[in-house]
């Protein structure tokens, strides 16, 4: 069984790309960013697995805030 793509489909698809490459190219520290982002969720999802390990619930006490 092949999987079609029609034209259709195809084109909307294609400008959407060109329009975030566009939109990267005007704001270049963007990506940056955003790869700053990822990390740092990761970070957090890993600390939580690894303190779960131990009984810890991490979950209810990871958050931004500007609480105490």
């Amino acid at each position: 069984m092949a999987i079609v793509v029609s034209s259709t489909r195809l084109i909307p698809v294609l400008r959407r790309v060109v329009a975030a490459k566009k939109f990267a190219q005007l704001h270049p520290s963007l990506i940056p960013f955003l790869l700053y982002l990822a990390i740092s969720g990761i970070g957090l999802y890993y600390l939580a697995c690894l303190l779960n390990a131990f009984g810890f619930s991490a979950l209810k006490h990871i958050g931004i805030s500007d609480h105490d």
